[in-house]
């Protein structure tokens, strides 16, 4: 283990964020090159994925091998921890005092601190849904599979309505990134148009053409701005009308983490060198930081 980062979040405070293969967590605020450390309880195996509330009072966090935790208040005390059999790709609040878990299998199950985890959310009776992202926001869950969103009552755990987005067009012609904001109320297709649907209203609010290829985005909880990364290493926040408002190849190697925060005004990204950066998109230049890569712990 390296101390290399391997997962990123953002809050509305200016702040980033990241988890390392060693499983320790850091905090950076935008203009400040040093990290603090923040939120322990997964040590010992590379974090796998971050989550935080706008104002930074709730956080969660996954590992490799399986371990889940969350945290309170700016501090990150540890509130709860569960230990999984599968690694789990998204622990994200679904109601108070409730989360949903997506497994790297693409099982997705409700988790109540204390209590048995849940089985399976089911796609239709008898038969488990696989699903490669989820969004939560005023007690509903949205389940993304590839163009397919499903909305969920996250108190009863039923199923409320279903919508594919590209209904009566060639899905084989179809090759891109698609994805959720943090809400689940915004779904976003990116291959030769960039497009963003609202998931409760069923429509699409934008389409534009793609300014640039891209192998990883995020879009903001309002879905006014996606930050796109490349295998070239370039890295873009584009705006509502399509213009960017950023556009930077920081250090050339590829992107494989891009994170935003709730209203797009900061964003993050990684690179396969374990390399991060943070955007400060409050401005019309969109001031781009780079931070000092993480020391090796001592043995």
């Amino acid at each position: 283990m390296s101390g290399r980062l391997t997962a990123l979040a953002c809050d509305a405070h200016q702040r980033i964020l990241g988890g390392t293969d060693d499983g320790r967590i850091f905090e950076w605020t935008l203009g400040v090159p040093e990290p603090r450390r923040v939120c322990g309880g997964l040590e010992g195996s590379a974090v796998l994925a971050l989550w935080t509330s706008s104002g930074g009072l709730v956080r969660t966090g996954t590992a490799v091998d399986g371990r889940v935790a969350v945290w309170d208040g700016p501090a990150g005390q540890l509130a709860a921890t569960l230990h999984c059999e599968r690694p789990v790709k998204q622990c994200v609040p679904a109601e108070k005092g409730r989360y949903l878990l997506l497994e790297d299998t693409g099982l997705a199950r409700l988790w109540s601190p204390g209590e048995t985890l849940s089985d399976p959310i089911l796609d239709k009776p008898g038969r488990l849904g696989r699903y490669g992202r989820a969004g939560v926001s005023d007690g509903l869950i949205v389940l993304l599979t590839s163009f397919r969103w499903t909305v969920w009552n996250a108190a009863t755990g039923k199923e409320q309505d279903r919508h594919t987005a590209l209904d009566g067009m060639d899905l084989n012609n179809v090759d891109g990134l698609t994805g959720l904001s943090d809400n689940g109320r915004y779904y976003f297709i990116y291959w030769d148009d960039y497009s963003v649907f609202d998931t409760r209203e069923k429509r699409r609010i934008r389409s534009l053409r793609r300014p640039m290829e891209a192998v990883v985005a995020a879009l903001s909880d309002d879905g006014s701005r996606l930050i796109v990364g490349a295998e070239s290493g370039r890295v873009a926040v584009i705006e509502p009308e399509g213009r960017l408002l950023t556009d930077v190849h920081p250090w050339g190697a590829p992107i494989t983490q891009v994170a935003v925060n709730a209203d797009g005004s900061v964003a993050a990204f990684l690179d396969a060198k374990g390399q991060c950066g943070g955007i400060d998109a409050t401005s019309s230049a969109g001031q781009v930081f780079q931070f000092p890569v993480l020391e090796r712990p001592r043995s």
